[in-house]
């Protein structure tokens, strides 16, 4: 399992992690994101971690089974129980515990009051170009558990992740590392119907080990370590 480590805050983040007064900015929008391109579907999750909108995530996320569609969490390493990956279920139910931590399930352990968060401030920066992915594609029109290629339309893309997490207690997070993000385009949809387009794999590629920070300021993880977290 990933460790967290503590770490100065670099670029964006810097002036939100100095500021530890005053909770995380919320970026003002527009109004509601027009998920219509796959690089809309990242702005939408990048808008739902830092509106904490359970809502708009579990709409982005793959949820079709019937037709082979169902998002995975591939993690970065496995965790201490050998598990690889989660499916659209479990990544609701985290999001539901980190989103709104005051709504554990009957059954659940409470979500420990120092993973509350205050606010947060979530960059996704696209680093190679939506290419197809051929090889997701089912070559017996979806009987062989992969995508029918009349039905989807595959691509995917690598972003560099930013996210500092701002916490009502005293430690607060920053998140970071490169993904690989698989996104779907259902060919049975017209332009601007809901569900469009949708994320069908997160794939969590961490980031590279770095040298010894100077002065403690944040804790550091994974997108991997971040979410396990919130189970």
């Amino acid at each position: 399992m990933t460790s967290l480590r503590r770490v100065a805050a670099p670029g964006f983040l810097v002036l939100l992690a100095s500021a530890c007064l005053e909770p995380v900015p919320i970026q003002q929008d527009a109004g509601p994101i027009v998920v219509d391109s796959p690089a809309a579907v990242v702005t939408a999750l990048e808008r739902a971690y830092e509106k904490r909108d359970l809502a708009l995530l579990s709409s982005v996320l793959a949820h079709d089974a019937d037709r082979n569609a169902a998002y995975v969490f591939y993690l970065h390493g496995p965790s201490d129980a050998s598990e690889t990956a989660w499916t659209y279920a479990e990544e609701v139910r985290i999001h539901r515990r980190m989103f709104d931590p005051t709504r554990s399930a009957t059954g659940e352990p409470p979500v420990p009051r120092d993973l509350w968060q205050a606010g947060a401030a979530v960059s996704f920066r696209q680093i190679t170009p939506f290419e197809e992915r051929f090889d997701l594609y089912s070559a017996d029109a979806g009987a062989d558990g992969k995508l029918d290629p009349a039905i989807w339309r595959v691509t995917d893309a690598r972003y560099s992740t930013e996210g500092l997490f701002r916490m009502k207690s005293e430690n607060d997070y920053l998140i970071q590392g490169d993904a690989d993000l698989v996104v779907l385009e259902d060919l049975t949809r017209g332009a601007g119907e809901d569900g469009k387009f949708c994320l069908y794999a997160w794939e969590d590629l961490g980031v590279a080990e770095k040298p010894a920070p100077g002065p403690a300021a944040i804790l550091e993880a994974t997108w991997s370590t971040w979410k396990r977290l919130y189970r």
